[in-house]
């Protein structure tokens, strides 16, 4: 199973962390993005997950979404990705 997480914050990392720790999916099969991509990077390098340059590229890397941004950007999110999220969990 690949998956993607918009937002790499704090709880998104945890759980891409333990996800990895776990051993129940490896770290390639992660995509993330965030806006901070400097952030993002430094996180990618820790964690070992695959460092995306939109929502659009980790999403359509992965089978299962995870939207990992504050309450008042999910709009927002939901609205740029659109069909990109068909098929997806």
């Amino acid at each position: 199973m690949k998956i993607a997480f918009i937002g790499m914050g704090n709880m998104a990392q945890a759980i891409a962390a333990g996800f990895v720790a776990s051993k129940k999916i490896a770290a390639s099969d992660l995509f993330a993005f965030a806006p901070n991509q400097e952030k993002l990077k430094s996180n990618a390098a820790k964690i070992g997950f695959n460092p995306c340059s939109s929502n659009t590229e980790a999403v359509k890397n992965a089978d299962t979404v995870f939207v990992c941004c504050k309450p008042y950007q999910i709009e927002g999110v939901l609205s740029e990705l659109g069909s990109a999220l068909e098929g997806k969990a």
